[in-house]
């Protein structure tokens, strides 16, 4: 979740870290978060998984929409989701490499989370070739055995930010629910008049009176018979 009031000291202010996650689940814990910032815009990258995210969450109420123009037609439709491709991908790193240049040199950091920190160091160009050993293309992504979601993330947010704000609505931030009873001993006041558990019961009588009321009288009394 990256807070944008200002896109020059845009920062990242949320992370979802969860394990075992499908992408219809993950598409759930996203709307939750987004309600619970205040209906954030939520930019989900529109590729294989990603269709199965955005179907389960296209009623959230402010999801990113793109304009699509026809090969074949000037005809612009709209769809959503980021869509990310060997074109657009080096657009959306090189875009997010000058924004950190510009925030670094005001000694701003947008980076919050130890993970995408090291994902974001992880992260490399690398050049495939084929196996007579040309070249073929050029890929972008982590190293093996490491991942790059949250770089894709952020480089996705920071795009929209840089180039779309105006898309992006304010967010509405809901006044706090407070509960209509407050447990006081949950917030450090131990001197506060406490009640007892079962007060309203009827009191059971001590061991000694019965002792006298049973037939045979007192401890002291049986002892001195004996």
């Amino acid at each position: 979740i990256l807070r944008c009031t200002k896109p020059e000291e845009m920062v990242q202010v949320g992370f979802l870290h969860m394990r075992l996650l499908k992408p219809g689940e993950f598409g759930v814990q996203c709307a939750c978060m987004g309600n619970i910032f205040g209906d954030c815009m939520i930019a989900p990258e529109d590729n294989e998984t990603g269709r199965v995210f955005i179907d389960r969450i296209r009623t959230y109420s402010n999801l990113y929409v793109r304009t699509v123009t026809g090969q074949t037609e000037e005809k612009q439709t709209k769809r959503l989701g980021w869509h990310t491709d060997r074109w657009t991908k080096p657009v959306l790193l090189e875009t997010l490499y000058k924004s950190f240049r510009k925030m670094f040199t005001k000694d701003h950091c947008p980076i919050r989370s130890r993970t995408t920190l090291n994902e974001m160091m992880s992260y490399e160009q690398r050049s495939v070739q084929d196996k007579d050993g040309n070249y073929t293309k050029t890929e972008y992504g982590a190293k093996i055995g490491q991942h790059d979601d949250t770089v894709m993330s952020f480089a996705i947010g920071n795009r929209i930010i840089q180039h779309e704000h105006g898309k992006i609505s304010a967010c509405r931030i809901r006044k706090p629910v407070v509960p209509p009873f407050v447990d006081k001993h949950d917030l450090g006041r131990s001197q506060l008049t406490r009640t007892k558990a079962f007060s309203n019961w009827k009191k059971q009588p001590k061991l000694s009176k019965l002792q006298r009321n049973f037939p045979g009288g007192s401890t002291h009394a049986r002892r001195h018979r004996h």
